[in-house]
């Protein structure tokens, strides 16, 4: 997370997009991924080096169609913030 933000800071772009990594071939339950990019960019974004320039992001969690549910369900996302926010 650190080489992406530091990648946005060079080329001037201040708002990130980012799929949950690691859910795939990297083989973590999706809720864990989530957690631990969130945890990941709550530490780039408390180093004012990195993370101090983003305006936003955004977490992008796919879903296989319209008819299938997100790999993450709203109620689990909202769970895992709470716990992200609450970290020290």
């Amino acid at each position: 997370m650190k080489a992406i933000c530091r990648e946005m800071n060079d080329q001037s772009l201040r708002d990130l997009h980012v799929p949950l990594m690691g859910s795939g071939h990297g083989g973590l339950e999706c809720e864990l991924a989530l957690l631990y990019l969130l945890l990941s960019l709550k530490a780039v974004l408390n180093d004012s080096s990195t993370g101090a320039h983003l305006r936003s992001v955004n977490i992008v969690v796919f879903q296989n169609d319209d008819c299938s549910p997100p790999s993450v369900s709203r109620e689990a996302a909202g769970r895992i913030l709470c716990v992200a926010k609450a970290s020290s």
